[in-house]
């Protein structure tokens, strides 16, 4: 799997999913996924730490991102079989590094934070993923593909530009740069084909892990039964994904009026519905609560749609 997907899968979103789908959804097939939830929530927290980009997110010795890559690396156990030796031994490394180099950048040099996006090797990834890439179907080469691509994309750059350039280049010269361009631009359509079935077999994996038959279905919605005389009961999921997608018409009402009570008039300010739980949840401190009136008209409109999505 791709380190993007990767990346993804362990993201606060899908910790959220996994508790909208057990919690509010009712979905049998995510019952007991609290500790997947849990653990999803630390991965995402460790690599925002670990991803600090920006002078607003930079870490600090013993600050809040400094702690949770402190607290990972003292729970990594080196009994526990969930990765190979030399996997485990390179985490420890690169995190502990991470942490000696805050240290030592904040405590001796003097800055006031420290980047640990700025802490890795992407721009040798980059260059070997390009090598990659140029591989064709190739793409795991040898020492020797390698060697002999790396001189193909080192003749690539200084030929495409004479090419297009507004000098006389010498026949054989040109010939032999054309040979080269159209190998490379051969190589880049095979591994692009390659890339896109790659993301459908991905997806089609994905969703079928995700499907729900009949017999599920017909549990779920016997779970899913709300009354208003009741209102613990957990609200249909359907109407909690309505609810977050309204407050995001009332946060964009602002592009197309300059109203203030318009405005007030699409936002609740003191939210008491009992489908904010998806939106709670997703929520940092800028999401928007639609009122009551919003809801129900985006509701109306929606519903056919979403009852049909989700049944599929």
């Amino acid at each position: 799997m791709p380190v993007f997907y990767g990346l993804h899968i362990f993201s606060n979103s899908t910790a959220v999913g996994l508790k909208t789908y057990r919690d509010i959804a009712c979905n049998p097939l995510f019952k007991n996924s609290e500790p997947t939830e849990k653990f999803t929530k630390i991965m995402n927290d460790l690599f925002d730490s670990c991803n600090a980009r920006a002078p607003p997110l930079g870490i600090r010795p013993n600050d809040k991102k400094y702690t949770i890559i402190s607290e990972f690396l003292s729970s990594m156990n080196a009994t526990d079989t969930f990765a190979s030796p030399q996997t485990l031994v390179s985490l420890q490394v690169s995190l502990s590094s991470t942490l000696n180099l805050v240290d030592y950048l904040c405590s001796t040099v003097g800055y006031d934070y420290a980047l640990t996006g700025k802490f890795n090797q992407d721009p040798l990834e980059k260059f070997f993923g390009l090598v990659r890439s140029s591989g064709g179907e190739d793409c795991h080469p040898t020492v020797t593909s390698f060697s002999h691509i790396f001189r193909l994309l080192s003749v690539y750059f200084p030929t495409s530009r004479a090419i297009k350039g507004n000098v006389s280049v010498d026949e054989d010269y040109s010939i032999v740069s054309t040979s080269c361009l159209e190998t490379l631009k051969e190589l880049k359509i095979v591994a692009k084909s390659q890339k896109q079935k790659a993301d459908e077999e991905f997806e089609e994996s994905i969703l079928g892990k995700l499907y729900r038959n009949k017999d599920f279905d017909a549990g779920i919605d016997v779970n899913l039964q709300i009354s208003t005389d009741h209102s613990y009961i957990s609200p249909p999921i359907d109407r909690c994904i309505v609810y977050n997608f309204a407050g995001f018409l009332a946060y964009k009402a602002k592009t197309f009026t300059t109203c203030e009570s318009c405005i007030a008039t699409l936002i609740e300010s003191k939210p008491t519905s009992s489908y904010m739980l998806l939106t709670s949840l997703k929520d940092f401190g800028g999401l928007k609560h639609p009122s009551e009136a919003l809801f129900r008209l985006v509701f109306e409109k929606l519903e056919p749609v979403l009852q049909h999505t989700l049944s599929s």
